[in-house]
């Protein structure tokens, strides 16, 4: 019969290297530099390009406007908006 403290061990041993090469990994990603597209919320995209509430949902819908949700609020691209101005 095996051993079932140096079975356990080997199992432990294990995780706390591929912890640590998480944790190598999280490192990285900390230390690189984000690259963020510039981006308008809904209400400023309305002021912009002078449309109601209801133009604003039906293009973001429609697509003439790309936008994302994030926590709740609405962001769409300076792309997109540039390309509508045009």
């Amino acid at each position: 019969m095996k051993n079932p403290k140096k079975n356990l061990s080997s199992y432990v041993e294990l995780f706390f290297e591929m912890l640590a090469e998480v944790i190598i990994l999280l490192r990285q990603l900390a230390n690189q530099k984000v690259e963020t597209e510039k981006s308008y919320d809904s209400a400023d995209v309305k002021i912009l390009l002078k449309i109601s509430d209801s133009t604003f949902y039906r293009w973001c819908k429609q697509g003439k406007l790309h936008s994302k949700k994030v926590g709740g609020k609405i962001y769409v691209s300076k792309a997109s908006v540039d390309n509508l101005l045009k």
